[in-house]
Parts: structure tokens; C-alpha cells; sequence
């Protein structure tokens, strides 16, 4: 039932009418698919190769003592569009996004209602800083 929330609310957020749930359910599998008539497509990470997910899903790691400070910005209305491709836990605050507008991407935090950004990069820069947070180096 959280899966299909989470499919169904990122569409919704994310994507364009119309939405489309799709549920295949046999004795082996169940397959939970959301469709909508956005022209970008969401892309797939490679889990293999994604070190990340070895650190207990996506917890911030504690913060080292030779971390790089990152500098943190009021959010900039640049898009009309923003995509989430990935999240840290909510329940651990503050709690991270890392963000896809266009072809720039970019990192956002979040504490008490308040919301601060990075620059907006190309996406290996932001790739760097959202791994380095996650690892600890950065905040």
C-alpha cells in the first residue's frame, strides 16, 4: 500500500494528467506500475553500481571532522518543474533531496520548514555532493 501511495504521489507531484495505475498480480509477483503523459521519463539508477545503497538505504552518515561545508542558498524559482530522483529518510531532520530541473541538478535540505539549496549544477557536481553528504564529507 506505500509503494502504491509513493508511485501515485510522485506521478501526481511530478508528472502530467493523464495518471494511469497499473497492478499485475500473479502467483509469483506483484507488479505495481504508475503512468503518466509527461515527456521526460524518469531514469533508472543502476543499483549495482550505485555505493550508496550499501549505507542502510539513504541515512545521512554522521559528519566527519574534515567535512567540505557546503554553501546553502534560498531556494530560486528557476523551473516550473522540479524532479526528486532521491531522498533521504524524513524522519531524520534536517532530510535531503537531490533534485533534477531540466538539465541542471542540485540539492535541497530541509529543517523545520525551512528549505535551502545548492548552486545548480551539471549533474556529476551534484552526483559528487549528494554522495559526499551521504558519506558525511559535506553538509
Amino acid at each position: 500500500m506505500l509503494m502504491v501511495s509513493e508511485l501515485v504521489t510522485n506521478a501526481v507531484s511530478y508528472g502530467d494528467a493523464p495518471y494511469e495505475l497499473v497492478l499485475r498480480v500473479d502467483s509469483v509477483e506483484v507488479v505495481c506500475m504508475v503512468v503518466d503523459a509527461g515527456a521526460v521519463r524518469p531514469m533508472p539508477m543502476n543499483r549495482a553500481l550505485d555505493p550508496l545503497e550499501e549505507y542502510h538505504g539513504l541515512h545521512v552518515a554522521p559528519l566527519r571532522r574534515d567535512h567540505e561545508q557546503l554553501a546553502w542558498m534560498s531556494p530560486a524559482a528557476r523551473c516550473g518543474r522540479v524532479r526528486v530522483r532521491q531522498y533521504t529518510c524524513s524522519r531524520c531532520v534536517p532530510w535531503y533531496e537531490f533534485c533534477v530541473a531540466g538539465w541542471l541538478t542540485f540539492v535541497r535540505r530541509s529543517t523545520d520548514g525551512v528549505t535551502h539549496e545548492t548552486a545548480w549544477t551539471m549533474a556529476a557536481e551534484a552526483e559528487r555532493v549528494w554522495g559526499a553528504l551521504l558519506r558525511g564529507a559535506a553538509r
